[in-house]
C-alpha cells in the first residue's frame, strides 16, 4: 500500500538484509507497471545481523484447491527440485478467496489425502489493508509465510499465469520471491506452464484432484462449481482436451451443447492452451476440430475490438456521446 500512496516505511527492528537490498528492484517493477498509480517511497530500517536459516528442513505450499495449487502440491510431492526440501505441509486461508471460500473442512480432508499436514489459518489483511486487493495477493501471502519461517525453508506460492503472459499482476515471480529472507526462500512456483497443461501434467491422472478440484469464483454457498463462470468453464475446457473431464468428480462429465455458443469474454488463450493439448494427448478429434474452427474467429472478434477502441481514441469518440 505505501507505494501506492508513497508513505515512508519505518521499523523500530531490524529487517532482513535480502528484503532491504529487493525494495528498488520490487519499487521499479510495480511504477513501470503503473506510472500514473505508484509513488516513489522511503525505507527506514536497520539491517538484522546475518545469521543462519533457522527453518526446519521441509517446504509449505498455499493451497485453495484450484488447478494452480495442485499442480504445485502434486509436482513437489512426487519430485521436488533439486536444492527444495520436501514439501510436508500445505496452508489454507479462507479470507484470501474472498466472496469464493471454499469449505475449510474440505480443504483440510484434500491436503490430508495428498499426503500433506494441512494449516488453517485466519488473517485480518483484508480488513488492515483495504485496498485493491489483486495487487497485493502475492506480498501478503509471502508475508504470511515469513510468520512460519521458524518451521519452514521454503513456501510455495502458486503461479496464477505462465510466463508467456505479460501481463502486470500482485503475484508475480519477482514480487513474491523478493520477499524471501534468510530463513524461508518464497518461491513463485509453476508459471512454466499454463492452466490446461497443468490440468494434463498432475491433474488428469491423480485421483485425489479430480474427486475434489475446485475453480468456481461464483461464492455459491454449497461450496460447489458452477460449470458457468470462466474460470469453470476454462477448467472443463482443460480437463477435456487432456481426456479426464469424465472422471471428474465436481464437475459434468462432458462439455454441455452449448458450451461453445456462449463464450463471452473468453479469450483466444484458453482455446489455444487446450488445443495444444488435446493436439498432444491425441484425445478428442472432435474438440480439436471444435478448436481448430473457433479459435480463428475468436481471434478476429478480438481484432475489430481492439481497432474500434483504437478508433474511439484516436477521434475522441465516447460511448454514447456525440463525435
Amino acid at each position: 500500500p505505501a507505494r501506492f500512496r508513497g508513505a515512508e516505511i519505518r521499523s523500530d527492528h531490524p529487517v532482513s538484509p535480502a528484503l532491504l537490498r529487493r525494495v528498488r528492484r520490487v519499487e521499479g517493477l510495480l511504477r513501470g507497471w503503473l506510472p500514473d498509480r505508484t509513488r516513489p517511497i522511503t525505507v527506514s530500517a536497520e539491517p538484522v545481523a546475518a545469521e543462519a536459516p533457522r527453518g526446519a528442513i521441509r517446504a509449505v505450499s498455499f493451497f485453495a484447491g484450484g488447478v494452480d495449487s495442485f499442480d504445485t502440491a502434486i509436482r513437489n510431492l512426487a519430485s521436488p527440485a533439486i536444492g527444495n526440501p520436501p514439501l510436508t505441509h500445505a496452508v489454507y486461508l479462507p479470507e484470501f478467496d474472498g466472496p469464493a471460500r471454499r469449505s475449510a473442512q474440505r480443504i483440510t480432508g484434500t491436503i490430508r489425502a495428498l499426503g500433506l499436514e494441512p494449516i488453517v489459518a485466519g488473517t485480518n489483511l483484508r480488513q488492515v489493508f483495504p485496498v485493491d486487493w489483486e495487487w497485493h495477493r502475492g506480498t501478503a501471502l509471502a508475508a504470511f509465510a515469513q510468520a512460519l519461517a521458524g518451521g519452514f525453508r521454503v513456501a510455495f506460492i502458486p503461479s496464477s499465469q505462465s510466463y508467456a503472459v505479460e501481463r502486470a499482476a500482485g503475484s508475480y515471480p519477482i514480487l513474491d520471491e523478493s520477499c524471501s529472507t534468510e530463513s524461508l526462500r518464497i518461491s513463485h512456483d509453476g508459471a512454466d506452464a499454463h492452466r490446461a497443461a497443468k490440468i494434463q501434467r498432475s491433474i488428469a491422472t491423480n485421483p485425489v484432484a479430480l474427486a475434489s478440484l475446485h475453480s468456481c469464483t461464483s461464492g455459491r454457498p454449497d461450496h460447489h462449481n458452477c460449470g458457468s463462470c470462466e474460470k469453470c468453464r476454462q477448467t472443463m475446457l482443460g480437463l477435456a482436451a487432456a481426456g479426464a473431464l469424465e472422471s471428474s468428480g465436481t464437475f459434468p462429465k462432458s462439455l454441455p451443447p452449448s458450451f461453445f455458443k456462449e463464450l463471452k469474454g473468453m479469450t483466444a488463450a484458453p482455446l489455444e492452451e487446450a488445443l495444444s493439448v488435446a493436439l498432444a494427448t491425441g484425445k478428442g478429434p472432435e474438440l480439436v476440430a471444435k478448436l481448430e474452427q473457433l479459435i480463428p474467429k475468436v481471434r478476429h472478434r478480438a481484432a475489430l475490438r481492439r481497432l474500434v477502441d483504437v478508433i474511439v481514441l484516436r477521434k475522441g469518440l465516447r460511448p454514447g456521446g456525440n463525435s
